[in-house]
């Protein structure tokens, strides 16, 4: 039978002086990795915010760090 395990990653959000942050954080059996991210301005996009630039760079940030955790160098 199969091992599981289950990481999960969570993304919190904030606004500070006009800017948006976002905090993700992966956690899950023998690994804990954050990352961060900040929007100063709204997307290029029509109707994307904030929040999902900010949560975005965060999550790019995390994968950065767990590929170094892995030794893959950020590749």
């Amino acid at each position: 039978m199969s091992e599981v395990d289950v990481w999960t990653v969570s993304i919190m959000l904030r606004d500070e002086s006009g800017r948006t942050r976002a905090d993700a954080f992966l956690q899950g059996p023998e690994v804990e990795v954050e990352g961060s991210g900040w929007a100063d301005r709204p997307p290029p996009t029509a109707g994307a915010k904030r929040s999902d630039l900010a949560a975005a760079r965060a999550l790019r940030d995390l994968s950065r760090g767990l590929a170094e955790r892995a030794g893959a160098g950020g590749a």
